[in-house]
């Protein structure tokens, strides 16, 4: 045995014989390989070899190939015999001659090897790349076939230089065969091949093993083993319909099915479709044949026989039967609708649009979720004729989905999109308890409350107001979910408490009653608003102010201070800030209580004639803390002396110029001016005209016909002081 394996190592020297001398120092080239068989006969021994890749192809059939026989019968003395120097494919007339047209296989090689035009596609080259594209697959298409053509037909192989017989052999000896292909460039050389073979009968070929069918709706899928014990080329695949009596092939040359999935054109290289990696692992592993079905329910039976590398079929394999199943669901069904008609009953309607003609009948399913899951609510399938169910145990606050599935004799289904049903809900929750919560320092509210436990809840509003008895507003945009609310508040607002309340909402819009308020109180208290001085009346030496209330809330009082003569600045000389006391020359003369009743409180006061006094007021709230101090309000009681009228008072009429003339006397100090009154006809006394003190008489140029009377008053501007009037006088003019 150790120099068998001496012999065969030393047999990769062969191929030098055929090869060109390498040049020293160049890299190596790239080994190629050939792989070959052998089958003996006990007459003959025909061995076969095929190239792994189209570039060994083209280099054995332009260089030709070198077969060597080692007779190995005797292990001490082997001796050697080269078949062929250098076997070369016959030329295209020699072979259509001695094969003749009839072996399809032969015309299928010969013009894989001659052919000028080998291409597969119909789309014409444009540019270098696509030239180069087409071929390279016109060079992959012509090896395939060559190779596929040497097994399927022994002339054919034989005449391509694929096949050779060996006659000159000695039954039961031992041989060793050798193929080298006679060529090599810088760039690849073939590594030679051998197979060692005893000259005795073959074995017999064994059939196809594996075999199994599976059932589709008027379809079937065989199945059977990749790898087998007969190394089969491809197969055949027959089929019976009448139980085995009669047979024919479903194939019209032999069947190979690809090792993998395809390349789609334009899908990512390497993506892990989960069902790409299963086919290919099926692909893989078997052989997958389909196949039409005339009938569904119908037994067929398959049967595969093997073709090998010599061009010899196996016997058949057992038969195994398949039965199409109908596996086309009947068109699903619609629901039109779905009412609540009264109390728990939700009714169903649907509608069957495309007709199915082996529809069996319905089952409904129910969920509360149109994603599911759904649980049956038939218990045994309805009639095919029945369109409307009616659900008596739908459940309140939640919607219920339901999905009809039809069925159809071989149990195959189809189900209608989910449909909502709700029950109407008019019952509003509870509204929310235990309302509670702060204010801090910053203004921030957190507020909190116990959880409604209706089922059908869908969040919480929350609401505010000033006062408990005040318009409650809403303070939140959207539902909350939570039992909990943070809120701001001003702390510079007049309002030093808060009331919030909180309304519980259901799925469907139904609001509760408000929650019993939550009074919260600020820890940081703006001082309150100064009143406002409304309506101010003197009458003799006696003053009353109206102070229209503050609005603060907390105001319990009102400070009033009085200050009496002129102020020595135009804000009265005092201060008004709200820490500091009264304003100085002012002295506390009052304080009045708030009164929520009313509007204004009014302050009265007995003051001196013709002297001037100023009020002002605050707010004092409930903690002590005052407002500033309002604006001031000027009072003073301007009481006139009685001073005596003047007199001598003539009047008499200018005849030539019929005017009045008149005149007077009167003398005294300080600033005054007259004012003369005129009456007509005994009418009253009027204003007519004033005349500065220095003035004592006058003239009237505005009369006519008629009596006049005149009289004369005396008026201080530098104190409240105005004379008497005195005693009219007439006069008339014709």
């Amino acid at each position: 045995m150790k120099k068998l394996l001496i012999i065969l190592w030393l047999l990769t020297g062969f191929g030098a014989w055929c090869q060109v001398k390498k040049t020293a120092g160049t890299t190596g080239p790239k080994h190629l390989h050939v792989r070959m068989l052998a089958k003996a006969y006990a007459d003959s021994i025909v061995i076969r070899w095929a190239p792994m890749d189209p570039v060994v192809w083209l280099m054995g059939t332009d260089s030709g190939y070198r077969i060597v026989r080692i007779d190995y019968s005797d292990h001490e003395h082997p001796v050697t015999t080269v078949l062929s120097p250098r076997l070369r494919p016959l030329p295209l007339e020699q072979m259509m001659a001695t094969i003749g047209p009839n072996d399809k296989y032969a015309a299928v090689a010969a013009q894989a090897l001659y052919g000028k035009d080998f291409q597969m596609t119909k789309e014409a080259p444009y540019g270098f790349a696509k030239k180069v594209k087409q071929a390279h697959e016109a060079l992959s298409f012509r090896y395939s076939f060559t190779m596929q053509a040497a097994d399927f037909s022994p002339a054919a192989a034989s005449a391509i230089a694929l096949r050779w017989v060996d006659r000159d052999v000695k039954k039961g000896s031992d041989y060793i065969y050798v193929i080298t292909v006679c060529g090599a460039t810088k760039d690849y050389v073939v590594d030679s091949s051998a197979a060692f073979v005893v000259d005795n009968n073959a074995n017999p070929i064994p059939p196809p093993d594996g075999l199994q069918g599976f059932g589709f709706d008027r379809k079937s899928e065989l199945q059977w083993n990749r790898r087998q014990r007969g190394n089969f080329s491809a197969y055949d695949i027959g089929r019976s319909d009448d139980g085995g009596k009669t047979w024919f092939l479903l194939n019209k040359a032999p069947y190979l099915s690809p090792d993998k999935v395809p390349q789609i054109p334009g899908a990512v290289k390497g993506g892990k479709d989960t069902t790409v990696v299963k086919i290919d692992a099926l692909m893989r592993d078997h052989q997958v044949f389909m196949d039409s079905l005339p009938l569904d329910y119908h037994p067929y039976l398959y049967r595969v026989r093997g073709i090998d590398a010599f061009a010899e079929w196996s016997p058949w394999s057992a038969p195994v039967a398949v039965e199409g199943r109908d596996l086309t669901p009947p068109a699903a069904p619609v629901i039109d609708s779905v009412r609540n008609t009264t109390g728990s009953q939700l009714r169903i309607v649907w509608s069957q649009r495309v007709s199915s003609p082996d529809l069996a009948g319905y089952y409904i399913s129910k969920g509360n979720s149109v994603k599911g899951p759904f649980y049956p609510l038939t218990k045994y399938m309805l009639p095919k004729e029945m369109r409307v169910f009616t659900d008596s145990a739908a459940v309140a606050h939640v919607p219920n989905y339901y999905v009809i599935v039809a069925v159809d004799t071989a149990k195959n289904v189809a189900a209608s999109g989910a449909f909502p049903g709700y029950l109407t809900d008019t019952v509003p929750p509870s509204a929310p308890v235990r309302v509670a919560g702060s204010i801090d320092s910053m203004g921030v509210v957190r507020l909190h409350w116990a959880a409604n436990h209706e089922p059908d809840l869908k969040g919480y509003k929350v609401y505010f107001a000033y006062g408990a008895r005040d318009q409650f507003a809403q303070v939140t945009h959207v539902l909350l979910a939570d039992t909990s609310f943070v809120d701001t508040v001003s702390m510079r607002s007049l309002n030093r408490r808060v009331w919030y309340s909180v309304v519980a909402v259901d799925n469907s819009n139904n609001h509760s009653a408000y929650s019993a308020p939550a009074m919260l109180k600020k820890l940081v208290v703006v001082p309150p608003s100064a009143p406002l001085a409304g309506t101010v009346t003197v009458a003799a030496r006696r003053v009353t102010v109206e102070w229209i209330e503050s609005r603060s809330e907390g105001a319990a009082g009102y400070e009033i201070a009085r200050m009496r003569g002129q102020p020595k600045t135009p804000d009265a000389g005092g201060p008004k800030t709200p820490d500091a006391g009264q304003p100085a020359r002012y002295t506390l003369v009052g304080k009045m209580a708030q009164d929520w009743n009313r509007r204004s409180l009014s302050f009265g006061d007995t003051i001196s004639v013709n002297t001037d006094y100023y009020y002002m007021a605050r707010t004092i709230d409930s903690t002590g803390v005052r407002s500033e101090w309002s604006s001031p309000v000027h009072v003073v009681y301007r009481a006139t002396d009685s001073l005596a009228a003047p007199s001598g008072l003539q009047v008499r009429l200018d005849d030539q110029h019929h005017h009045v003339r008149f005149s007077w006397q009167y003398k005294d100090k300080g600033e005054y001016f007259f004012v003369v009154y005129r009456g007509f006809n005994h009418g009253a006394l009027s204003a007519w005209r004033s005349f500065d003190k220095e003035a004592s008489s006058g003239e009237d140029d505005e009369t006519g016909s008629g009596g006049y009377d005149y009289a004369i008053k005396v008026v201080y501007r530098d104190r409240p002081a105005i004379s008497a009037m005195s005693k009219p006088v007439h006069i008339t003019i014709p």
